[in-house]
């Protein structure tokens, strides 16, 4: 979901704060596909503001710079600090995110007829499961040292398919010569 506010990141804060403390219900709609079958692009949703359950399961509302992301919750650290939450059509998490920064929990989306509740994550098949775990895990361990080394092993997980290619790129060349 990318909701792009256009205010000034000192008001955004602002009327979320506002949102949070009232524990307002605010609707939205899904723009991207980071959420796949379970919420996918255009679909409308409801957003319970205030301090959700961080609860692995549970889709939550964030902002990503001056976007608004809803991803669910996958992991959360030891002392409830941050969420590491991740899209339902990606296998790789988001970088964790403390959770004073949630601005609530998606609690329904619009069917065109009623609204229904967003429901469980889609089934995997195991491998694919296996390398969700993994990685989630990497930076809930990164986080238990520091909340940056979390973010550092996030950095790498996502660089390093791309660092892969472009080192067996250059070794190929370098076989060549």
């Amino acid at each position: 979901m990318t909701d792009t506010i256009t205010a000034g990141a000192d008001r955004t804060e602002a009327v979320v704060d506002l949102l949070r403390r009232a524990g307002a219900e605010v609707e939205s709609t899904i723009l991207g596909d980071s959420m796949g079958p379970t919420l996918p692009a255009g679909t409308r949703v409801r957003i319970r503001c205030g301090t959700p359950p961080a609860e692995p399961g549970t889709i939550v509302a964030f902002f990503a710079g001056s976007r608004l992301v809803a991803h669910r919750v996958v992991r959360r650290d030891r002392r409830g600090r941050h969420v590491i939450p991740r899209g339902d059509a990606r296998r790789l998490c988001d970088p964790p995110i403390p959770t004073a920064s949630l601005v609530g929990a998606v609690i329904a989306w619009w069917d065109g007829t009623a609204w229904r509740s967003p429901g469980a994550a889609p089934i995997r098949g195991r491998p694919t499961r296996l390398v969700m775990s993994l990685t989630s895990g990497l930076v809930a361990v990164g986080l238990a040292v520091h909340r940056w080394v979390g973010h550092a092993v996030h950095g790498v997980m996502y660089a390093a398919p791309f660092l892969a290619t472009r080192f067996r790129s250059w070794n190929h060349r370098v076989r060549r010569s």
